[in-house]
């Protein structure tokens, strides 16, 4: 019996701690949530990037939605000052099978570029011959991909199928690209280039107004 009180007192103790660590590691921040059904949720929100899911709270109650039945969210992280934008996107896993999932949301337009948290974290090491050099965290902590033509591409694979796709569309592209001494191979680079990229699609994309006008003309 007393053997029992004993396992049981540790248990509650070792439950209690483990929760206390988990609900310390939890990080809320005020946002939505838009489901499915394209109903609104505001609360608090806490990103579980390992399991994919996003909580949401509301009035001291939780509850948990993941890429099937959230479509999007988005919170803002007032430390850093930065809003955190999410939409769910189906990755390919293989030829047969495609996977939804949450993924951030860098730079938006014609072309999207989004990134997905690693599941587990990956730290500088100490020694080795790694050890000298400084790796860049953002890339070692979240895998980058560009959507194209309604395809999800890895973005270390930019300069072989993203970039020939785009300057299909955007000749200058290739001038810009030399004139700014980009790199095609990093993520930064990337950024900027797609931005370039966006900002003339949208300079060149028919408006209603110059739609209709153009039917009238034609009539």
């Amino acid at each position: 019996m007393k053997n029992w009180y004993f396992f049981s007192t540790v248990f509650i103790f070792l439950t209690t701690v483990c929760l206390a660590q988990f609900n310390h590691q939890q990080e809320w921040h005020p946002g939505i949530v838009i489901l499915n059904d394209n109903k609104i949720l505001k609360g608090d929100l806490s990103y579980d990037y390992a399991n994919d899911l996003i909580m949401c709270r509301q009035e001291g109650m939780i509850k948990t939605y993941g890429p099937h039945k959230a479509v999007s969210f988005r919170y803002y992280e007032e430390e850093k000052n930065l809003f955190h934008r999410f939409k769910v996107y189906e990755l390919a896993q293989n030829s047969f099978y495609s996977q939804k999932a949450f993924f951030e949301i860098v730079l938006d337009g014609d072309v999207d570029f989004i990134r997905k948290r690693n599941r587990y974290d990956v730290h500088q090491p100490q020694e080795g011959y790694l050890a000298h050099r400084r790796t860049n965290v953002h890339e070692v902590a979240y895998q980058y991909y560009v959507l194209v033509d309604d395809r999800l591409v890895k973005a270390r694979k930019f300069k072989k199928e993203v970039l020939p796709q785009l300057l299909l569309n955007e000749q200058s592209l290739e001038s810009y690209l030399k004139d700014q001494k980009l790199n095609t191979y990093d993520i930064g680079d990337q950024i900027v280039l797609l931005n370039y990229y966006n900002k003339r699609s949208e300079r060149t994309r028919p408006t209603a107004i110059d739609q209709s006008a153009y039917k009238k003309g034609s009539d």
